[in-house]
């Protein structure tokens, strides 16, 4: 898991540092299905006998421009969890805005407001166009998961098969609940990453 949310990366690198180990501890500065994605591509370069250095120049690229934009329905699971102020969530339930958060190299793998709306369609309109203005619509695969709602899930793949984006490079599936626990239920997440070469 990246830096910005846990400190196992750290911890590896300190090990492998003090048992003199040649390892190479990748921060994703994200979380889920890019995390997966990245561990089957690099498993591939292995197999295909490429050494390490050349692996890191062929996937850190991809990893600096992926992104994870968050929709979450509950502001109250991240106030508890310490991911947001009390104060902060407050005044978003308050005045019943929506955040847009996201989660990439920029935000050094810490969850950050990257817009906020005042309904949730315009929040969901919002993550969709975001999405399209970032990415080759024919080279990037795109995750959507949730935390129990697959409807939701549904609704922001048949949007995006009508943006353009071919059907067979959007996936769902759920958030892991070590996550979903700080998200809460009713939780969207749409993280892209280019596709491999």
């Amino acid at each position: 898991m990246t830096n910005g949310l846990s400190t196992n990366a750290s911890t590896m690198q300190s090990i492998a540092r003090e048992l003199e180990m040649n390892v190479h501890v990748i921060d994703m500065y994200s979380t889920c299905e890019l995390e997966k994605h990245v561990a089957i591509w690099i498993k591939q370069l292995v197999d295909a006998n490429k050494p390490s250095e050349e692996i890191l120049e062929i996937i850190r690229p991809a990893i600096y421009e992926s992104n994870s934009l968050i929709l979450v329905k509950d502001l109250q699971h991240l106030k508890r969890g310490g991911r947001l102020t009390p104060m902060a969530a407050a005044l978003a339930g308050l005045l019943k805005i929506y955040p847009i958060l996201h989660l990439n190299k920029n935000t050094e793998g810490r969850i950050d407001v990257l817009n906020k709306v005042r309904t949730e369609k315009r929040a969901d309109t919002y993550a969709i166009d975001k999405v399209i203005d970032d990415i080759d619509i024919e080279h990037t695969n795109i995750y959507i998961i949730h935390s129990d709602f697959l409807e939701g899930a549904n609704h922001f793949k048949k949007c995006f098969i009508e943006k353009g984006v071919p059907e067979e490079n959007i996936h769902i599936n759920y958030i892991s609940s070590v996550i979903a626990v700080h998200t809460g239920l009713g939780c969207i997440a749409l993280q892209y990453i280019r596709k491999e070469n």
